[in-house]
């Protein structure tokens, strides 16, 4: 079991992969995509960037996909992020989705559908100069990386949780538009 599939106790690590893929498809040129967010019933305006991983074999097949939308309530600090993921092994495909809130309150959806798809691809990525991050190097290196948009649509309902406000416990976003990356081995 995953940490995608039950959300732990402490959301750093949560909050450490929300981060980690707005870092890397910023670092590869993706501006946010203002996006309408329906929280508790209440429609908001987030941020959201998109980011597709896909990995072959050495025959060139492919062997594990995926589609990520991360919408987030706030450009500055990230305060509210909702992580909506979609992937497809040998195996079989499954749907994620989990809600960061802050920097300690993770939680994984108890119910939710998610659908994605890339709409367009476009150049080869660009590279933001004066990062530091070593992973994001040691990604470009071993990934071709294009730049993409994509169309996706999530309602996810999540558990009750301490600290976490119960508008948020339904969260939902419809053929929202956003820009994005795809990372290709």
């Amino acid at each position: 079991m995953t940490q995608r599939d039950v959300a732990q106790g402490h959301g750093w690590n949560q909050r450490a992969e929300v981060l980690t893929f707005l870092e890397l498809a910023a670092a590869a040129g993706a501006t946010p995509s203002q996006v309408s967010v329906t929280v508790g019933g209440t429609t908001q305006t987030w941020s959201a960037l998109s980011l597709s991983a896909v990995d072959t074999n050495s025959s060139g097949q492919v062997r594990d996909s995926g589609l990520v939308t991360v919408a987030y309530s706030d450009y500055a600090t990230v305060m509210n992020a909702v992580i909506a993921d979609y992937d497809t092994t040998i195996g079989g495909s499954k749907a994620y989705m989990l809600l960061v809130v802050g920097d300690s309150v993770g939680a994984s959806a108890s119910s939710g559908s998610y659908s994605g798809s890339i709409t367009s691809t476009g150049a080869a990525c660009s590279s933001v100069s004066g990062l530091s991050n070593p992973n994001i190097a040691g990604l470009r290196s071993v990934y071709a990386c294009t730049e993409i948009k994509t169309q996706s649509s999530m309602t996810a309902t999540f558990p009750a949780t301490t600290g976490l406000d119960a508008s948020l416990q339904s969260v939902s976003f419809a053929n929202i538009a956003s820009n994005g990356v795809r990372l290709f081995q």
